[in-house]
C-alpha cells in the first residue's frame, strides 16, 4: 500500500527537486551554490535518491515510474527526504521572529544541561528504589490475584504488567511514565495489589511530589526563564551588555 501509493508522489517531489537545483545552479554560479552548506546537503540527497532510482530501474530492465513494487533501493533511500526539512533554516534568515525562535530553542539547550543531569540521576535512583520494592511482587495470575509469597503451580499462567521493576530498563521506564502521568493510577494499582498500600503509597507520593509537581515544574520554569533571558540576549550590542546579562553580579576569581 505504501509503495503504491506514495513513492510516485516522493518521485514526482524527486524530480522537482532535480528542476530546483538546476535552476538554482543556472541562477548562480556552482561555487555560489556549495557556499551554503544546506544547498550542499539537498544536493547530496537528490543525488543520492536519483541514483538509487536509476539502480532500480536497471536491476529491473525497465522504467520503474508505474511499477513501484520493485523500487527496492529508492524505498528503502527515500527516509533521506527529511533531511530537506532542514531548508527551514534557510528561510528563517528572512524571518526575524522565526530566527528568534530557533536561537531561543539552541540557548536553552545549551543551559539546561545540568537540569537534565539531575533529572537522570532522580530517575535512576527511585528506579533502583522500585527495584528494591516491587521486583519479583506484580506477578498476577487470570483473575489478578497477586502471586506474592505464593507458591506458583506448574500449570498457571503469569501476568506480569508490562509497567513492571523487575529489570532496570523497565524499572527507568516505568518511573519516567510515573513523572510524565501517562496511566500512572494503573501502575499505583498493581503495586498496592502486589506489594502492600502503605509501601506502594509512600513510593508513588514521593516520586509524584518530588518529580512531577517539583522538578517538572522548575524545568518549565527554567524554561521560561531562559527564553526571557534569550530574547534579552538577542538585543544587546556589545560583549560588556551581554556579560553583565549573564552575570549580573560579576564573574568573581577563585578565593
Amino acid at each position: 500500500m505504501f509503495a503504491r501509493y506514495n513513492l510516485p508522489i516522493h518521485l514526482i517531489f524527486m524530480v522537482l527537486y532535480i528542476l530546483e537545483i538546476i535552476l538554482k545552479l543556472t541562477a548562480y554560479t556552482p561555487r555560489a551554490f556549495f557556499s551554503k552548506k544546506i544547498n550542499t546537503v539537498l544536493f547530496a540527497v537528490t543525488c543520492t535518491m536519483l541514483c538509487a532510482f536509476i539502480t532500480d530501474s536497471i536491476i529491473a530492465g525497465q522504467f520503474l515510474f508505474s511499477n513501484p513494487d520493485k523500487l527496492y533501493y529508492t524505498r528503502n533511500l527515500i527516509v533521506l527526504n527529511a533531511l530537506r526539512g532542514f531548508q527551514v533554516i534557510e528561510f528563517s534568515k528572512n524571518s526575524q521572529s522565526f530566527r528568534f525562535l530557533l536561537n531561543c530553542i539552541v540557548y536553552t539547550i545549551k543551559e539546561i544541561g545540568n537540569f537534565i543531569v539531575l533529572l537522570a540521576i532522580f530517575i535512576y535512583v527511585f528506579s533502583l528504589l522500585g527495584m528494591e520494592i516491587f521486583a519479583g511482587k506484580l506477578n498476577f495470575d487470570e483473575k489478578g490475584h497477586s502471586l506474592t509469597n505464593v507458591e506458583i503451580d506448574p500449570g498457571t499462567s503469569v501476568y506480569l504488567p508490562r509497567s513492571n521493576f523487575d529489570t532496570l530498563l523497565w524499572a527507568i521506564i516505568t518511573v519516567f511514565q510515573i513523572l510524565i502521568g501517562e496511566e500512572w493510577q494503573t501502575v499505583f494499582y498493581d503495586c498496592y495489589r502486589g506489594a502492600g498500600a502503605m509501601v506502594s503509597t509512600a513510593y508513588f507520593m514521593s516520586v509524584i511530589l518530588f518529580g512531577n509537581l517539583i522538578m517538572l515544574n522548575l524545568f518549565l520554569a527554567m524554561l521560561l526563564g531562559n527564553f526571557e533571558k534569550a530574547s534579552l540576549l538577542g538585543q544587546v550590542k556589545t560583549e560588556e551588555q551581554r556579560a553583565e546579562l549573564l552575570y549580573p553580579q560579576g564573574i568573581r576569581g577563585i578565593e
